[in-house]
């Protein structure tokens, strides 16, 4: 691929992502996007090994080497790209991310009871839901001992925890303690591991919960927040990654170490219908503020500025 780059008189060359970068020869000016620094502030929970994580830090560095920009997805991973690399705020340029139109709202009752049957919930079921990867750095210990003190706290057999997230071919490292427990506990208990959930259900999982919670250590974006935010869900969210910026008033925060904080929040959420429709409102509003042609007008300028320096 290097090659065939640099044989083409390119103006731009950009990499949407570091994973996709591959050094070249070119006169071209460089974009290369950082979505977040998590592999950098948590290698033991992203590499399984050494080796992987050498190989990893030669890549990044001749990215960083041979980038005239740097493009990342939210003004925390900017900070944390400038703190870890040692570079010029100037060299990094923002972009958010959107959610698909397809996340919206969704209030028919035959398509949410066809959910429910999917996910063996029942008609009465209540539920919190998590979205994402099954990696250490996802939290999820912390997600599911906060749970379990909630069911503690409420008792209230109605209230269930769905982890959606592929716990067979992840493409990252899984931690094997939750992949393991998944494979044991699939579809039974009041902690469901779904597996991989197809696209066209997320948009009736998110409608039909009660809040979408990411404990993760560290997000770059947090793209199922925003996508939950545009069906009208509440998010609870961990303090220390990008989500208090993207999510905005329309959630809860905790510290991701503090599992008794995480479950005080699932309490709030399943006492108070009040604060959870503000919530929901809040949502809906906050997840307008963010379209993709807003993005591609934001990254378009910094190609124009790039190549007119």
């Amino acid at each position: 691929m290097g090659k065939a780059v640099s044989r083409i008189p390119l103006d731009i060359l950009f990499y949407p992502s570091v994973y996709t970068y591959f050094p070249a020869r070119t006169s071209a000016k460089t974009i290369v996007t950082f979505h977040d620094v998590i592999a950098e502030w948590y290698p033991q929970m992203v590499f399984p090994n050494f080796r992987a994580r050498l190989f990893w830090g030669l890549k990044t560095w001749l990215a960083r080497f041979q980038a005239d920009l740097i493009l990342t997805v939210s003004e925390f991973s900017k900070q944390g790209i400038v703190q870890y690399f040692k570079i010029s705020p100037q060299k990094v340029a923002v972009t958010l991310e959107a959610a698909d139109a397809m996340f919206h709202p969704v209030s028919m009752n035959d398509e949410l009871q066809r959910i429910r049957r999917k996910y063996n919930l029942e008609k009465t079921d209540r539920f919190f839901l998590y979205v994402g990867g099954i990696a250490p750095h996802k939290n999820l210990k912390t997600l599911i001992n906060a749970f379990h003190l909630f069911q503690q706290s409420v008792n209230d057999p109605r209230f269930k925890l769905l982890i959606v997230g592929d716990f067979e071919g992840d493409a990252f490292w899984m931690d094997p303690e939750i992949s393991t427990r998944a494979r044991e506990r699939t579809q039974s208990g009041d902690i469901r591991f779904t597996g991989y959930a197809p696209d066209e259900d997320l948009p009736l999982l998110y409608s039909t919960a009660d809040a979408l919670v990411l404990p993760s250590f560290c997000e770059g974006f947090g793209l199922p927040a925003l996508e939950a935010m545009a069906c009208g869900t509440p998010v609870i969210g961990s303090e220390t990654t990008s989500l208090p910026e993207v999510v905005g008033d329309a959630g809860l925060f905790f510290h991701p170490n503090d599992t008794a904080q995480l479950a005080a929040h699932l309490q709030t959420l399943q006492e108070n219908n009040h604060l959870k429709e503000q919530l929901s409102e809040k949502a809906l509003r906050r997840a307008q503020q963010f379209t993709w042609e807003k993005a591609a007008r934001t990254v378009l300028r910094v190609m124009k500025n790039l190549t007119e320096a």
